[in-house]
Order: C-alpha cells, then structure tokens, then sequence
C-alpha cells in the first residue's frame, strides 16, 4: 500500500473486506484552532524507563459530520532516535469512541503504520467542550533512550478526516505528547516522595 494515499473508503463483499484507495494531500493546519476540527494526543504515562514501551491515545474535537478518519504518527526521542511502533488498536468499547455503538469497518496498515475508520451511519459531530476517543498507538521505548520522548500527530498525507460524504476537511492538531525518560532508580525514589536532584 503506498502510505502517500489515504484510506478514503471500505467495503463489504460477504465476508471480506475491500479497501478503495484515493490519492490526497494534506489539510493539515498544524496550530489547533477554535473553528478547526482538532486531534489531540494524550498519554497516561508522565515517565517511561528505557526499553519499555509507551501508550499514546488520540482523541478529537470541535468536529462536524465526521464519518471516517486516518491516521499516523510521529514519535522520537529528543535526541532524535525514532520510536518503534508496536502496535495499533481502536478500542470500541471506549466509553467516547467516536463513532458510539455505530457499525464501523477498521482498516490497520502495519507496514505504514497507519491506522483508518469508517462508519456506515451518520456523520458525527463533536462540540469544541467535548473530546472522542480516535485510536490507541504503541511505542517501543529504546534501550539508550535518554532525555524525553515526543510524539505528534504526522501532518502529511499520512492523516486524513472525511466528512460523511467523503470530502475532505481542514483540521487542527494540539502540540502533541513529551514523556520524560528515566532510569529505574530515580522512578523508585520519586514513588517514595524522595528528590532526584
């Protein structure tokens, strides 16, 4: 699969599925904006040790008639080492995944490590005060990793968000994630309230 094409449509011929590829270009405005539909990232782990792995979750917001979405990220360390992928999931069973109780066909591109979705119903709309589950990204920390890592939503041809009708739309992206990396002594003593300093 080219990862210069998006993902723009899927469909179903009894039990296998069918992926319809259409060529396009970024419509990315990378400073998140009050009238722009906006990924965010967001990670539960403040501090990862090295060769571990870190889980980074994107989310939307302030989005009209969304009915299917791609998409990739960048992950490195701040010496800029680039990050593994290790896996890719969309948890449907997200109290706010995007598209509710909805039927949806995923679509996951290992090698272009790339995500999609598409919903069969209605396109959805999400209020700028609200935030909905996209997908779930994991990362191979490195075993030298050292300093902090930093992930963001690729703003390339790799990410994509279709209206319903396929149009695509312009979109906004937050600044991304940046996760310290430390070593397992200093995790230790901060759990027992002690300075690393």
């Amino acid at each position: 699969m080219n990862r210069t094409k998006g993902i723009a449509h899927h469909m179903v011929a009894a039990s296998t599925v069918a992926f319809l590829v259409m060529a396009g270009s970024s419509l990315a405005n990378k400073g998140a904006g009050q009238t722009l539909p906006t990924v965010l990232l967001k990670s539960q782990q403040m501090q990862v040790l090295p060769g571990t792995t870190v889980q980074i979750d994107a989310f939307i917001t302030n989005v009209q008639d969304i009915g299917s979405y791609q998409l990739y990220l960048n992950a490195q360390t701040s010496d800029n080492k680039r990050l593994v992928l290790s896996s890719m999931k969309i948890n449907k069973a997200h109290k706010t995944f995007l598209f509710g109780s909805e039927q949806v066909i995923e679509a996951i591109d290992k090698k272009g490590e790339r995500l999609a979705v598409i919903t069969y119903g209605m396109g959805v709309s999400v209020p700028g005060d609200e935030q909905r589950y996209l997908a779930t990204f994991t990362f191979k920390v490195p075993k030298d990793a050292q300093g902090s890592l930093h992930v963001t939503v690729d703003t390339g041809q790799e990410t994509m968000l279709l209206r319903a009708s396929g149009e695509q739309m312009t979109y906004g992206v937050g600044d991304g994630v940046t996760i310290q990396v430390v070593d397992d002594s200093k995790i230790r003593n901060i759990k027992r309230g002690r300075s690393t300093r």
